[in-house]
């Protein structure tokens, strides 16, 4: 899957959101900043987020604030622009970092259901992952053409004469009646007609007379 024609440009985004990156990079002393990309497809808007090999200890309470921000202006942008979308936020971190952010994710009271948080740890994951949210392409689907009523009779006699099957008389009868009412040129009539007959065949067995 092509991922990259789903991915909104710096031109595309909001300046001042963009620029709260900027900002957040700068105060990081060895210009270790996350990087970043925003995905939007017809049923998911995402936030890609790659974090640094190394970072400071107890870096992740400060960049899981920034990222919640940055999210849910991102969000009310999107909302505000007529794409009201699931709000899905991809971390990517390093597997000795991943646990911490797995924490993360399940905080229910951080994330308060309002976007959702998913973690992996190498470049495959997060592209393998990112197809899944944003695929919004109708798998193919096989041509069907519809069977003619002399086609729809044949197989109903197919079932009759499969001798791995068990019918009983009154299944046999009824399946026989429904291959001729399609063979007859006034299937509903015949049907009626079958339908009427065993009726007043029931009735006969509740009154006794059968």
């Amino acid at each position: 899957m092509n991922i990259e024609k789903y991915e909104l440009s710096k031109q595309l985004l909001p300046s001042s959101w963009v620029k709260g990156w900027i900002s957040f990079g700068s105060t990081d002393e060895n210009n270790n900043n996350p990087e970043w990309k925003v995905y939007r497809s017809t049923i998911a808007l995402c936030l890609y987020i790659k974090l640094p090999l190394e970072s400071k200890n107890n870096s992740e309470n400060i960049v899981k604030e920034m990222l919640r921000d940055q999210a849910l202006d991102l969000g009310d942008w999107s909302n505000y622009n007529g794409f009201s979308l699931p709000l899905i936020c991809l971390v990517q971190c390093s597997q000795n970092a991943s646990g911490t952010w797995r924490k993360i994710a399940g905080d229910q009271e951080w994330l308060r259901g309002q976007l959702s948080l998913q973690i992996v740890d190498s470049n495959d994951e997060a592209s393998g992952r990112l197809s899944i949210v944003l695929e919004d392409t109708l798998p193919e689907v096989p041509e069907v053409r519809p069977l003619n009523d002399t086609a729809i009779s044949q197989k109903i006699y197919e079932v009759l004469n499969d001798e791995t099957k068990e019918f009983s008389q009154e299944q046999r009868d009824f399946l026989k009646q429904i291959a001729q009412a399609f063979e007859s040129s006034t299937a509903i009539n015949k049907l009626d007609k079958w339908e009427i007959g065993l009726i007043e065949n029931y009735e006969q067995v509740l009154e006794g007379k059968e």
